[in-house]
């Protein structure tokens, strides 16, 4: 069995709609204190989400466990065949979600960690629309989904990411339209709806 370290509305989010998708075994386990001792002894980087597998061994970092859980787990349809581009695509496209969106998103809603506030919010909110702009051009000349025509990892990484779009969905579609498509497939599925109940509770 899986058990997923998260918080809700988190980052663990994605990672728990692939599980869901799959329709594996797993335990949930919400952490209140990422600085607590006991987390700490699973992930000594202080973040969620953490996996650990069924043999016990714990992963740290989104984007990793999208990409190991979308291969592992068949069952989800998530991963195009390892070994062809539109694989390539996927791991392409996690990568910079993770790197370049994702980062730019904590710095937009955590801009006083990163020194004047203001400014850092403003850059970070200039940086997220740049990403989109680039992924909403790639989609208009190999769309409807970032590695083409078969939905991956990838785009459930994306949606949990415009989820938090600031200032709201209507302002995402309004700029990306393509995005917000994508969104919105994902965003009907069963272990979506599923994982957005379980992270409201």
């Amino acid at each position: 069995m899986y058990t997923l370290y998260g918080r809700k509305g988190a980052g663990s989010v994605s990672v728990q709609f692939l599980l869901e998708e799959a329709g594996v075994s797993y335990k949930m386990v919400w952490v209140e204190d990422v600085k607590a001792p006991e987390f700490l002894q699973v992930n000594p980087n202080g973040k969620v989400p953490a996996l650990q597998l069924p043999g016990g061994q714990i992963m740290y970092e989104s984007a990793a466990m999208m990409a190991f859980l979308a291969e592992a787990l068949p069952a989800a349809g998530m991963t195009p065949k390892i070994g062809t581009a539109e694989h390539a695509l996927m791991l392409q496209w996690l990568v910079l979600l993770s790197a370049g969106t994702y980062e730019s998103i904590l710095r937009y809603f955590y801009s006083e960690r990163y020194g004047e506030a203001v400014s850092v919010k403003s850059r970070a909110s200039e940086e997220i629309d740049r990403l989109y702009g680039v992924m909403e051009t790639e989609l208009a000349q190999k769309g409807p989904y970032l590695c083409g025509k078969q939905i991956s990892a990838a785009d459930v990484y994306l949606t949990m990411l415009a989820s938090w779009y600031e200032p709201d969905m209507t302002a995402l579609g309004k700029k990306f339209p393509r995005i917000l498509a994508i969104y919105n497939t994902v965003a009907a599925r069963p272990a979506w709806k599923t994982v957005q109940a379980a992270n409201a509770n």
